[in-house]
């Protein structure tokens, strides 16, 4: 676990002020750890949201928490005040989270090494009765998924908590797929040492294709939400996000793949 206080804090200390935690899992470029500060794309849209939200309602950041998923997801639901991101909107997590707005374009495809040219499957029930292992991150929505078509853990699939992890076990032959963010995947593969121009997606995973979003847990002030809402579609309307969108994903692009 790793918990950095957040710079956003209150202009005035009362007792009338909310105080909020952050949680989330490390999701490069989307949200991360730089320098042991946070950073990303939906990192920087959240902090903009905060200074808006604070223009017409008193908030203090307590902390801003990066969990393991299962922990974070965990927490999210549970504890009040908690402002989690960013998670696919499901009908079965619908009612767990006070829902507030996208935050980022979401797609996801199974991808193999280019070297593994025998795995040509193209839909999930052929990839299920084939003879090949998935890597699937424990109690993400491609989790659910797989066990909703039948998939068997241990023998169709294993788990890890965290992509970097499944990334490794993928080039170390360990796994034979597993599911990436399509925008993402060059860069996650050379993020963590290995040559991402050697993947190559397989299967799309279109059930899954939405965006990402910010939730409030059920506990919180409705009317906290509805500033948080109001502030997220003004910084929508005016441009904002996509600037920052823009921003990080054109840097992201060009960083160099240090690969093994």
């Amino acid at each position: 676990m790793t918990s950095i206080a957040s710079p956003v804090l209150a202009q005035e200390q009362t007792d009338e002020v909310t105080r909020i935690q952050i949680v989330t899992d490390g999701f490069a470029p989307l949200q991360y750890l730089k320098d042991g500060k946070p950073d990303g794309y939906v990192t920087e849209f959240i902090q903009a949201t905060i200074e808006r939200v604070k223009v017409d309602y008193p908030l203090e950041v307590l902390s801003f928490e990066f969990l393991p998923w299962k922990r974070a997801l965990h927490v999210a639901k549970n504890e009040p005040n908690t402002l989690f991101f960013s998670l696919s909107r499901t009908p079965e997590r619908e009612g767990s989270y006070q829902w507030l707005e996208t935050v980022s374009p979401y797609r996801q495809s199974f991808y193999r090494l280019k070297s593994n040219s025998h795995i040509i499957e193209n839909n999930f029930d052929t990839l299920r009765d084939g003879p090949y292992i998935l890597g699937i991150q424990r109690g993400g929505s491609v989790h659910s998924l797989v066990d909703q078509y039948g998939f068997e853990s241990g023998r169709d699939y294993t788990t890890y908590t965290h992509f970097s992890q499944g990334i490794k076990m993928l080039y170390h032959g360990r796994i034979d797929m597993l599911p990436l963010t399509d925008f993402l995947a060059r860069n996650a593969a050379c993020r963590t040492g290995f040559n991402g121009d050697f993947l190559t997606p397989v299967i799309a995973i279109t059930s899954l294709a939405k965006p990402l979003w910010a939730t409030l847990s059920n506990s919180t002030d409705p009317h906290l939400v509805a500033v948080f809402k109001k502030a997220m579609t003004e910084l929508k309307s005016e441009g904002v996000y996509q600037e920052i969108l823009d921003k990080h994903l054109v840097a992201w692009s060009k960083q160099p793949c240090k690969a093994e």
